[in-house]
């Protein structure tokens, strides 16, 4: 049993992008790798902010998936929103990140839970709900209190997951999944100036959201990609391509 010092009053949290090439080939080995890249990326960059921190004359504990949900420090630290999926999806890249944290005594100052309009959008959308092979999120209308089961942290309103499907269908694919990623109309590859303006529209203006989702799949947005092709594409480091928008 780990006992964190009393005194790390303050928690750092981070999203790690990425790379939506590989995660767009979902369900396969390549999207995999892509969800492995992130957590990869995450675990350099916690243990590079927590040794600066110590260097510092403070105390700093890295932590991707454990000492606590990143999710809920997340959402304190207003990197977004909880969606259908029961997961951050940022404003900026969707849910297409993995979060990490450091937990230290260092004294900051902190932010505040942020509201874009995320869950109105989610209401109406369930485009993640139905792309999922496993049928484990939910298609209501409205978030509850209510938990599926004790894997489910109770207290707070949410559209909660059926996680163990989810598990069993991983375990039968052998190789993961991450379709609710990839579909979710949030998940860009860039920031151009239409995917500016639909993101501003929807904050304000909830009513337009069902017809924002209609156009996003017009467009073809979130359909599977080639694994097979994947592999004889020029790729980036990490594959992510920092020159593009406005990054």
């Amino acid at each position: 049993k780990l006992v964190l010092p009393a005194k790390c009053r303050y928690a750092i949290a981070m999203t790690v992008l990425m790379p939506l090439d590989t995660i767009a080939c979902s369900p396969t080995a390549i999207s995999s790798a892509g969800s492995s890249l992130g957590y990869s990326r995450c675990e350099f960059l916690v243990a590079g902010l927590a040794e600066f921190i110590r260097g510092l004359g403070y105390t700093a504990i890295p932590s991707v998936n454990d000492l606590g949900s990143s999710v809920a420090i997340a959402l304190d630290a207003g990197l977004g929103e909880l969606g259908r999926t029961n997961r951050l999806i940022t404003p900026e890249f969707g849910p297409l990140v993995r979060l990490c944290k450091v937990l230290t005594d260092l004294p900051i100052a902190t932010d505040k839970p942020i509201d874009f309009g995320l869950m109105e959008f989610c209401k109406v959308c369930k485009r993640c709900a139905e792309a999922c092979p496993s049928d484990c999120l939910s298609y209501e209308a409205e978030p509850s209190f209510e938990v599926r089961g004790e894997w489910n942290n109770p207290g707070h309103e949410a559209w909660f997951e059926d996680a163990p499907k989810c598990l069993a269908y991983w375990e039968e694919s052998t190789s993961g999944c991450s379709n609710c990623i990839a579909v979710c109309p949030w998940t860009k590859k860039d920031r151009t100036i239409i995917h500016e303006i639909v993101k501003a529209a929807s904050a304000k203006i909830p009513a337009l959201d069902a017809f924002f989702n209609s156009m996003d799949k017009g467009f073809g947005y979130g359909r599977q990609k080639s694994a097979e092709k994947w592999w004889h594409a020029n790729h980036f480091e990490y594959g992510i391509d920092t020159t593009q928008g406005k990054r």
